[in-house]
């Protein structure tokens, strides 16, 4: 017990003994006041008393103590009593080893605590076991719930990108009536066969690739890639087409919540697995090796009102580094129509290397760079006959699009 708590114990306690000692004086006062006017026989009696008690006892008796006096002093010995046993259970706890956890509490000292672990008694040991199990599985619990939120929060993203596929795959089914009778109505491209220069086609489309290769990166330090936020595009084909005289150029930079082999085996399905489109006339494939593949198409579209048959043969070289795959593609494009008498030759650069890792898992950012320079007369054509250049520059970019979304949705059902 603190001081302050003591001095306000003895004041109460004084209050009350004044109190009672009010009283006694008072009782004291009405006996008095009785005994001052004593009867005849009263004098009589008191006078016969103290002759007898001066004969029978020469010493006085001890004086009695007051009510007062007998308390106080029973106050006194209960004090003494409670610090005795105050002091015998503190040294019973020293003994069993037991700590207060109140915040006031005396704390045991260091010495006196290391002496107490050989005397600890078989609860006490057992309560440290129990709590030392406790805390083991709280941390192992602790563990378990930051994985299983990473994991959670893996899946949400798997599942939008999921949801996006099956939101494309939707608006898909819902415009297919309408591409089932465009087809119907369609070009005819039974006049259409495949190319006998595939092969001299192919080989001037493989020279130099390799050193487009080694310059991908001074590449793509000129022309600004790694200045593109991701995700990010730029279309450059206005000033292109003035300095450099190119018909289109675009650069993409597009995140996927996969990794770089993940993403690499998807773009390396998609080019060689083309059949998926609809409006494929024929494909032949010309692979060489595990990294290079050579293919020769045809297709039909419509652009503008204006049904186009295109007859495509395209290199791609796949180039494994560590931690980045590079991608170099070139395509020979050959419109048919009429008397249209034009070729472009496109040349992309694709690199996937590793994003910022995140609580998502591991991501891949796809920079891909695309130009194509035109081939042909275009002062013989008849403009009113055929679309505009800008139309066609706005296929490209679709197509770009088209084309991330593609890689998206195969990594997603892989």
């Amino acid at each position: 017990m603190s001081s302050s708590s003591e001095e306000d114990f003895l004041l109460d306690e004084s209050s009350v003994l004044a109190f009672l000692a009010d009283c006694e004086m008072e009782n004291e006062a009405i006996a008095s006041a009785a005994a001052s006017t004593p009867t005849e026989c009263d004098a009589l009696a008191t006078t016969w008393s103290d002759s007898c008690s001066s004969v029978s006892s020469p010493n006085k008796p001890p004086v009695k103590k007051s009510w007062r006096q007998r308390r106080k002093d029973e106050v006194l010995h209960l004090r003494e009593v409670v610090k005795e046993l105050s002091a015998e259970l503190e040294r019973l706890k020293l003994a069993a080893g037991v700590q207060s956890t109140l915040p006031n509490a005396t704390r045991t000292p260091k010495t006196v605590h290391q002496t107490q672990v050989g005397h600890k008694t078989e609860a006490s040991l057992m309560w440290e076991k129990i709590a030392g199990r406790q805390s083991t599985l709280r941390q192992r619990s602790e563990q378990e719930n930051a994985k299983l939120r990473e994991a959670v929060t893996r899946h949400l993203q798997q599942a939008k990108s999921l949801q996006r596929a099956i939101k494309r795959k939707l608006r898909e089914d819902l415009t297919s009536s309408s591409l089932d009778f465009i087809q119907r109505n369609c070009l005819d491209t039974r006049g259409l066969t495949p190319p006998l220069d595939s092969k001299q086609v192919f080989d001037k489309l493989l020279q130099g690739m390799d050193s487009v290769y080694q310059g991908v990166d001074a590449f793509f330090e000129h022309t600004g890639m790694y200045t593109l936020p991701c995700p990010g595009r730029r279309n450059n084909t206005a000033s292109s087409r003035v300095s450099k005289g190119v018909f289109v150029e675009f650069l993409d930079s597009y995140a996927l919540p996969f990794d770089v082999q993940q993403t690499t085996n998807a773009i390396w399905t998609l080019e060689k697995d083309r059949t998926i489109n609809d409006t494929l006339c024929f494909m032949q494939s010309f692979t060489e090796g595990d990294n290079t593949q050579m293919q020769s198409m045809a297709f039909a579209f419509t652009m503008e009102g204006i049904d186009f048959r295109v007859i495509m043969r395209c290199v791609t070289k796949k180039y494994t580094e560590n931690g980045r795959t590079v991608f170099v593609k070139r395509t020979l494009i050959q419109p048919v129509y009429e008397d249209m008498s034009i070729s472009l030759i496109e040349t992309s650069r694709q690199v996937l290397k590793r994003g910022d890792l995140s609580t998502l898992g591991p991501t891949t950012v796809m920079q891909t760079h695309r130009e194509a320079t035109l081939h042909g007369d275009l002062t013989v054509l008849d403009v009113t006959k055929y679309p505009t250049l800008d139309i066609g520059v706005e296929n490209w970019e679709d197509n770009i699009t088209k084309y991330n979304n593609r890689v998206e949705d195969q990594l997603v059902r892989q």
